[in-house]
């Protein structure tokens, strides 16, 4: 699940989230649709069972930007794990 969730991340951060509801969800479409090629499964199973739902609200809300920005990489750890880690952590925390 770490996987999937780092991948779906990576690609989240890059993307400049859209005005509209419509939009982000479109968004986030294509990207489960990429990491389920990249996992030989289902968009609809990659969504529910792969990828963390914090990824998604986070995404969504702006959080996961901000987490990134935050974030750093290191002792064999890449950044997205970190941010990974830090909304984890932040969740935990409410």
């Amino acid at each position: 699940m770490l996987g999937a969730s780092a991948s779906a991340a990576e690609t989240l951060i890059e993307m400049t989230p859209a005005s509209t509801e419509g939009g982000r969800k479109r968004q986030l479409a294509a990207v489960m649709r990429s990491v389920a090629e990249r996992l030989a499964n289902t968009p609809a199973v990659v969504r529910k069972s792969y990828v963390h739902a914090l990824v998604v609200r986070s995404f969504q809300t702006g959080a996961l930007k901000r987490a990134h920005r935050l974030s750093r990489g290191g002792h064999n750890r890449p950044r997205v794990e970190a941010t990974l880690r830090r909304l984890v952590a932040r969740l935990s925390k409410t």
